[in-house]
């Protein structure tokens, strides 16, 4: 039995776009002194690793080092931790734990928090699954976390609306068509993600990202579904919606309005905050009053970040280039905002395959898309 500290050990932690895959054994490693990084967030030269006990979250102030000393009890029953690197922060959820007396060594299996409420029920299928390509596409892993989150109606099922001008109609199927375009672009489809390994006790970041050609790709064709500026955007067929819904006989408004409503506040709600962040706080534990516990990417606003990359780089070179070369100036925080906005623009995505499958519901057999 060694008399020394016990050591985490450090293989691999990946977090992917797709479908979930096996999580390798994760640690808590010793960290270096924290400081504050240009954008007032946190930052940490190594990962720091919070453990937040069974019964109530760390009380812990926020980046403090931690050293572990040999069996610790704290980390005997931990459920909960938290990594900090750089701009990162991910809450994971601890599976297993285990202590090598003969090596000194403690060995936690972790995943993201968010990953572990799958296998979630599904209540209806993944719209337009049908488009997808590949394997692993991940559809039906996205609207398991978007079924958690948010608990949204069959869009298939939505009320035909009589009332639909031939100009409404035509709104409706440009949006239609174009998600049903995005619906089979790699960028959708491929794994992505990045891995956090050690190697010799220095840690290392991996990304697993789209090619140029198709993240620049898919950002242009989700642009049309997402701008307000777009003439077939989520807005412009969401208001061609209630209007059609408001030319109806009253009592046959609400079933329709109400429906529009609930998938218009889950959009919002996506623009705010990325689905994993929300769908962590859910999971998680509640915390206590007075405790700053920041989800994991909670630090991410799915809007601006969209924004920055878009008129950063990605389609135009303006007014965002200071700000996203500053996003992407270490190797680390860049794999954490390029993975950050694939998520932002597939979740809402998946969104947007499923108000297209309720626009085609809308218009009946007058859709012929």
């Amino acid at each position: 039995m060694t008399d020394g500290p016990i050591h985490h050990v450090f293989s691999v932690l990946s977090i992917f776009l797709g479908a979930p895959r096996r999580l390798l054994s994760v640690p808590t490693l010793h960290t270096g002194s924290s400081r504050s990084n240009k954008w007032g967030e946190r930052s940490a030269r190594r990962p720091v690793a919070k453990r937040m006990p069974i019964e109530e979250w760390s009380t812990m102030p926020p980046n403090s080092p931690i050293q572990i000393r040999k069996r610790p009890a704290r980390w005997d029953d931990a459920a909960i931790t938290r990594i900090e690197w750089g701009d990162i922060n991910m809450v994971l959820k601890v599976t297993g734990n285990r202590v090598n007396l003969l090596t000194g060594t403690r060995t936690l299996n972790l995943v993201p928090y968010e990953d572990s409420i799958h296998s979630y029920p599904l209540a209806f299928d993944p719209p337009l699954i049908e488009h997808a390509v590949g394997n692993h596409n991940g559809f039906a892993h996205h609207w398991e976390k978007l079924n958690y989150a948010f608990a949204l109606p069959n869009p298939d099922e939505f009320p035909n609306l009589s009332t639909l001008t031939d100009d409404d109609k035509a709104v409706l199927r440009r949006f239609i068509t174009v998600c049903r375009q995005l619906a089979g672009y790699s960028a959708i489809n491929n794994d992505s993600g990045i891995n956090i390994k050690s190697s010799n006790g220095k840690p290392e970041i991996e990304l697993k990202f789209p090619t140029p050609e198709a993240f620049g790709g898919t950002a242009l064709a989700f642009r049309q579904l997402h701008s307000q500026e777009e003439s077939a955007s989520f807005d412009r067929v969401k208001s061609r919606l209630m209007k059609a819904i408001k030319l109806l006989p009253e009592s046959e408004r609400d079933a329709g309005k109400s429906i529009v409503v609930q998938w218009a506040k889950a959009r919002g709600k996506l623009m705010n905050r990325l689905l994993q962040s929300m769908v962590c706080e859910m999971a998680a534990r509640p915390v206590p009053p007075g405790q700053n516990i920041v989800m994991s990417y909670g630090n991410v606003n799915p809007q601006k970040l969209i924004l920055t990359f878009n008129y950063g780089g990605t389609i135009h070179f303006s007014h965002e280039k200071e700000k996203l070369s500053a996003l992407l100036e270490n190797e680390r925080n860049a794999a954490y905002y390029k993975h950050a906005v694939l998520l932002a623009i597939t979740n809402l995505s998946h969104l947007y395959f499923g108000f297209a499958v309720l626009a085609e519901a809308a218009m009946g057999s007058s859709a012929d898309v």
